[in-house]
This record gives structure tokens, sequence and C-alpha cells, in this order.
């Protein structure tokens, strides 16, 4: 996230304000996207008892990230695709 939205060749003090909000932004999108990934673990482990037979949840959190990266390939495709339409 520092490479996406700092400039790599100043210290943070003498970051822009636009790009600490933007770093600021991205991560707080992240905490709340780990915070909603931990509470979905969680409930899948409830459903699903034998889901907790497997160390440091390892199915689940591939699942997880299959799931995920599924979806947002599925989204840019679907960006994609209206702004292919829209020109």
């Amino acid at each position: 996230m520092c490479e996406q939205h700092l400039d790599m060749t100043s210290p943070f003090h003498l970051q822009k304000p636009e790009s600490i909000a933007a770093f600021y932004w991205a991560v707080s999108l992240v905490a709340v996207y780990t915070k909603l990934l931990l509470t979905s673990l969680i409930q899948a482990q409830e459903k699903f008892p034998k889901l907790a037979y497997y160390q440091d949840s390892w199915v689940m959190r591939d699942f997880a990230t299959m799931y995920l990266k599924n979806k947002v390939g599925s989204n840019k495709a679907k960006e994609k695709m209206q702004q292919t339409t829209n020109i």
C-alpha cells in the first residue's frame, strides 16, 4: 500500500496530505475487510464445526481467498465491459 499511495523517495512527515489521506483510507478499508473476513470465518466454523479440525483455519482462508480473487476479477471484468460499452 505504501508504494501505491506514498512517494517512496520522501519520509512520511514530508508526504503530500492527499497521499497520506489516500494511504489511511486504504489501510482503513483493509481493516474493515479483515474484520468482515474474520467474522465470516467464525460464522463458517460455527455452521460447519469440522472446519475446526484444520490447523489455523487454512481451509477457510483458502476458500475465502479464492472467492475474493474470483469476485474481484468478476467486478473488474464488469467494469471493463461497462467502460467499453460507454465508449
